[in-house]
């Protein structure tokens, strides 16, 4: 079976990630560390602007 990859929105704990697990489907990216990137980086853009 071909690989699948997709977008984990919570962490890959939610319920599309235990779902997809038997089917050797995996997360290609995860939303919530990527939320987190974008926080430093406007933070990081505020703080070269104060």
């Amino acid at each position: 079976m071909p690989s699948f990859k997709y977008l984990s929105v919570f962490s890959g704990i939610e319920a599309a990630s235990v779902a997809f697990a038997p089917l050797g489907w995996e997360p290609d990216s995860m939303a919530v560390p990527v939320m987190r990137w974008i926080g430093e980086r406007i933070r990081e853009v505020d703080d070269a602007c104060a």
